[in-house]
């Protein structure tokens, strides 16, 4: 199942969409970035034009103890 999020995930990236870039509070200087027909984030700093400049992830599942996972985005190396 997650490889399945990670296929969709990288077929998002490959396809080159525009990332969209703007300020919800400029006094404070709080960017955001915005991929059309998504939700938009805050800005990490990852300051990227397209998604395919990101290049492909992996998931992996991380177990934190007491039952609760986390799953990790990981950048492939090119």
């Amino acid at each position: 199942m997650l490889q399945g999020f990670a296929d969709e995930a990288n077929r998002i990236i490959e396809s080159g969409l525009t990332i969209q870039t703007g300020f919800d509070d400029s006094k404070n200087e709080r960017r955001y970035w915005e991929i059309e027909g998504f939700s938009k984030v805050p800005c990490g700093g990852t300051h990227v034009r397209t998604t395919s400049e990101i290049g492909p992830i992996r998931l992996k599942r991380n177990n934190i103890g007491r039952g609760k996972e986390r799953v990790e985005i990981l950048l492939e190396t090119q």
